[in-house]
């Protein structure tokens, strides 16, 4: 009795926070969209790779990253401008995602070309005669060294250079939002009274609600096998007061505590950073040990798609590295093992999903449009 009704309390606290943490993603998705702030946050990065992580980033290391930036192969990446960029310009519409072989093509071609003093033949053997002393030129000295001046093993270097940078960049985009989805979380708690405290607490008490929000919760995870992208503030709160109804709004209800009410909003952010998968997936988990065991693993995916690659993998997704997938499959929304850095059965249903919800033609393939347009966050 007492194991069941704890659980109980879990997955209906699991399940406003998944409610909550799909709001607060969509906000962020919007705010991160009108700011170009992944767009942004790439173009530091890429000044961090070439300048070695430097607080000063030397004029030429700028000229350098802009004609990357403005070169043929880079430029068609780019995203549309939004009406706040194109009204204000505040906010560069930049690309928010550059493969690793475009990248390292381009840097490559940059380097052959630009006005600055440079060798002409630097491409094939990435003669570093002529540029200035520092990270960038000790960099490429190293790696064409170590490439014997093969310009294809050149290349490959600067393409695993350029994912290592990714990755960290990677994480810490990750950290940004994560904090964002906090602030955002703390907004919403306190917008709408969500207070985590009171809520345990009453779940804790009524059985009526305990068992209300378990079938509500059972519901929603039979009727999304995977964890959508985004949820209206108004069909949350529909959710949350009419259907269940939880106790969260204003007027505060009689019994809560002013001070617990502000710690309950904290706790409710904390819990909405941590972000959606993490809650769709303890949801499911928690829906499983109340039914005294998880479910049995299928061998195919929820689509009828095959785990694992069947060998219609296309070229374009053959070409992308395994940080390139990973990234993917965040913001697919895929977490923990789920992030494969393998376009497998999960990452096809994801990829479907998001086709459906945009009106596309439900492939599940990967084209080089439909990779920028999911990246465009």
């Amino acid at each position: 009795m007492f194991v069941t009704q704890f659980l109980d309390v879990l997955i209906g606290l699991a399940f406003v926070y998944l409610l909550l943490s799909l709001v607060a993603s969509s906000v962020l998705e919007a705010v991160a969209g009108l700011t170009a702030r992944r767009a942004r946050g790439l173009k530091q990065a890429i000044e961090g790779l070439l300048s070695g992580g430097s607080e000063t980033i030397e004029p030429a290391i700028k000229c350098v990253t802009e004609e990357v930036l403005d070169h043929a192969l880079i430029r068609s990446l780019r995203n549309r401008p939004n009406l706040l960029q194109r009204k204000t310009r505040l906010f560069a519409a930049g690309p928010s995602y550059i493969p690793a072989r475009t990248f390292a093509t381009a840097l490559v071609d940059v380097l052959r070309q630009s006005p600055l003093p440079r060798e002409p033949s630097m491409v094939s053997t990435l003669s570093t005669e002529q540029l200035d002393d520092g990270h960038l030129k000790q960099t490429l000295r190293t790696l064409n060294k170590n490439a014997g001046g093969d310009p294809e093993k050149v290349r490959l270097s600067i393409e695993r250079w350029y994912e290592d940078a990714m990755d960290r960049f990677s994480g810490q985009f990750k950290r940004y939002s994560q904090l964002w989805l906090f602030m955002i979380g703390v907004v919403i708690a306190a917008s709408l009274n969500v207070d985590s405290v009171w809520l345990a607490q009453r779940l804790w008490q009524d059985p009526t609600l305990r068992e209300s929000v378990v079938t509500q919760a059972r519901a929603y995870a039979e009727q999304h096998p995977q964890p959508p992208a985004s949820l209206k503030l108004d069909e949350m709160q529909k959710t949350l007061k009419n259907e269940l109804p939880m106790p969260i709004g204003w007027p505060s209800e009689k019994g809560q505590n002013s001070f617990l009410i502000v710690v309950g909003w904290f706790i409710t952010g904390v819990a909405v950073s941590f972000g959606a998968p993490i809650w769709f997936d303890g949801l499911g988990l928690l829906l499983s040990v109340r039914a005294s065991g998880p479910k049995p693993t299928a061998a195919t995916s929820t689509n009828g798609l095959p785990v694992t690659d069947d060998g219609t993998t296309t070229d374009f997704e053959r070409s992308l590295g395994k940080v390139d997938i990973m990234d993917l499959q965040t913001v697919l929304g895929l977490r923990g093992k789920r992030v494969t850095g393998q376009i497998d059965g999960p990452t096809r249903d994801a990829i479907m999903d998001y086709q459906d919800k945009h009106g596309l033609p439900q492939t599940g393939k990967l084209t080089q449009e439909l990779l920028l347009a999911i990246m465009d966050v």
